[in-house]
């Protein structure tokens, strides 16, 4: 029996065990949980940042998936114009792709909007521009942004030309050095490397790139990316992000360019909680399967990753996914979840210092009466459908219309079945309304010339990573 079909099999009765569990649920067979939240709660050292976290549920099947999801919150508080950093001087270094597929329009929008980038900038800011294609050229060192640097700056942006290869890794080789070798204590620190097309010349590995990329961490700086166009790898630009603590941007059109670097700088002078590292205890066979799509390190029987900066009054909402063993009735306890960051070039540590318990049961109906709908609710729709919009999105990439549309089905199969129980509306929106729509933008994005096609599938495919990137992250 072909794949397609046994996919098709496997949805039908997956949506058949979604009628029995709400004729089960109809029949007071099972019965939802009452909302109770299992939920923990720590002020963060000095009032700067308060952590807390909610289980989905606290009980997970005898032999089951032993799967539990916590929502972790990270929430910054506002402090004192003083204090918060508002003028904090910015060190940015700027590495920006000059092949020759950012000739024209691309090109002009880039210099243009370094252009307003340095208008917006003090004499306490300091700004680097590097740019790469066969080669790589550093047309300034970090300058403080004087009336007479500013006028080289200018002169050195109106100089760049397009035309080559794509050499990103020396460009962002040399970036990063840039900033290591420059950036000094009470400044905010980044890098924003721009790229319209795959790295072809040069160091091309996206492991190599990573590894690269994760230097930031250490030296307490974050690297963002913009992706322009659609011929660039947006997995290598999501992957340099991620690992170097950082943002993603797709720039789907020139013109948004400025708005990009315009952010940057705003975001770098209001990070009140810089270089955060996630620490999370592992015992008794208990792993960190998924943290909101980070990289995440194992060592010393701990998972930790590091998702970006904290923004002056700003909250972020991660969805961590733990796999339990379910060989065995017993209880498992997630304790000394740990958040670590910077501020003011000071460390700070703030931990959820009271336990979250979850128990192994072969009892059924106690399983599903322990899900707590608000933090469902939520983890469906911030976690697993914008997983289920990557999956779609390297579907389409690939070509793969009929596996696209097999993600869509599975998904709305599976999340039917629990909220047969749980009866959340928005769930039930989002199976109704969004998949619909999700739908028609895989048959859209086939139909037509080849050409047409072509562009459709990088098109979409990027769109739905980005959507996907931005809600797993809560990103604002």
């Amino acid at each position: 029996m072909g794949t397609h079909k046994q996919k098709t099999i496997a949805v039908i009765i997956i949506l058949l065990a979604a009628t029995c569990t709400a004729m089960a649920y109809s029949t007071g067979l099972l019965q939802p949980g009452p909302g109770r939240v299992n939920t923990v709660v720590a002020p963060g050292n000095d009032g700067l940042v308060n952590l807390s976290g909610s289980l989905t549920q606290d009980k997970i099947l005898l032999h089951g998936n032993g799967t539990v999801s916590l929502e972790l919150i990270m929430a910054a508080g506002d402090i004192d114009r003083e204090a918060r950093g508002s003028d904090r001087p910015v060190d940015m270094v700027v590495v920006l792709d000059r092949s020759g597929s950012m000739q024209g329009e691309k090109m002009n929008q880039a210099r243009r909007s370094l252009l307003n980038l340095i208008n917006m900038l003090s004499e306490q800011d300091r700004l680097a521009l590097v740019s790469y294609a066969d080669n790589v050229q550093v047309h300034a060192n970090l300058l403080h942004v004087t009336p007479t640097n500013r006028f080289l700056l200018q002169s050195a942006i109106n100089s760049i030309h397009a035309g080559g290869s794509t050499n990103l890794g020396s460009g962002l080789e040399r970036g990063l050095a840039i900033m290591q070798r420059s950036l000094k204590k009470g400044r905010s620190g980044s890098v924003i490397l721009v790229s319209d097309g795959h790295a072809n010349r040069g160091v091309t590995d996206p492991h190599s790139l990573g590894r690269m990329a994760s230097a930031a961490q250490r030296h307490e700086f974050g690297i963002t990316t913009v992706g322009v166009g659609l011929d660039f790898n947006e997995q290598l630009m999501t992957s340099i992000a991620d690992k170097g603590a950082g943002k993603y941007y797709l720039l789907d059109e020139p013109e948004k360019f400025a708005e990009i670097l315009q952010s940057e700088f705003q975001h770098a002078r209001m990070t009140l909680a810089s270089n955060i590292a996630v620490e999370i205890p592992l015992t008794h066979g208990i792993t960190l399967s998924d943290a909101a799509g980070y990289p995440i390190e194992y060592r010393d029987n701990r998972a930790v990753f590091y998702p970006g900066n904290l923004l002056a009054n700003q909250s972020r909402s991660l969805f961590l996914t733990f796999t339990m063993p379910t060989d065995a009735e017993k209880n498992f306890t997630l304790n000394n979840i740990t958040l670590r960051y910077q501020h003011d070039n000071v460390p700070h540590a703030v931990s959820l210092d009271e336990p979250f318990h979850v128990a192994c049961i072969k009892d059924e109906s106690r399983v599903v009466s322990s899900v707590d709908k608000r933090v469902w609710e939520g983890k469906v729709l911030q976690e697993d459908y914008s997983k289920l919009l990557d999956t779609v999105a390297a579907d389409i990439g690939s070509g793969l219309k009929d596996d696209a549309m097999e993600a869509i089905n599975t998904y709305e199969a599976e999340q039917a079945e629990r909220n047969a129980v749980v009866g959340s509306e928005k769930v039930s929106a989002n199976l109704e309304q969004d998949l619909d729509v999700l739908r028609q933008k895989v048959e859209e994005t086939f139909h037509g010339a080849p050409s047409a096609v072509t562009s459709k599938q990088k098109k979409n495919a990027k769109e739905l990573q980005y959507r996907s990137y931005e809600s797993r992250r809560s990103v604002q």
